[in-house]
């Protein structure tokens, strides 16, 4: 299931980008998904599989367009042929909505 990402599910998100090898950036700020989260700006979503968070995508809106923060990260176990296209599918559709507003 996909859907939009809550400060709620910080500490999964942050464990799953830690889970993928080479994704985490020690140099980003302590706070980096709290700030993303948090800010009006963002348009972020989760892929969930049962309880578990198994993806994670997020895009910032800074004013002349879209801008995808990382690629997306997903877990290992949850990577398989389209499923990373739908999920940055679900996220230009989510922009779309949001500029037709």
């Amino acid at each position: 299931m996909i859907r939009e990402a809550r400060t709620t599910g910080i500490s999964d998100i942050r464990d799953l980008m830690n889970s993928v090898a080479g994704f985490w950036d020690s140099s980003w700020r302590p706070d980096v998904l709290e700030r993303a989260l948090g800010s009006p700006d963002t348009i972020a979503l989760v892929h969930q599989d049962g309880a578990d968070i198994d993806g994670f995508i997020s895009s910032h809106d800074l004013s002349f367009r879209a801008y995808l923060s990382e690629p997306l990260v997903m877990a290992p176990q949850a990577q398989r042929e389209g499923s990373a296209h739908g999920f940055s599918r679900r996220l230009s559709d989510a922009w779309q909505r949001g500029a037709a507003q």
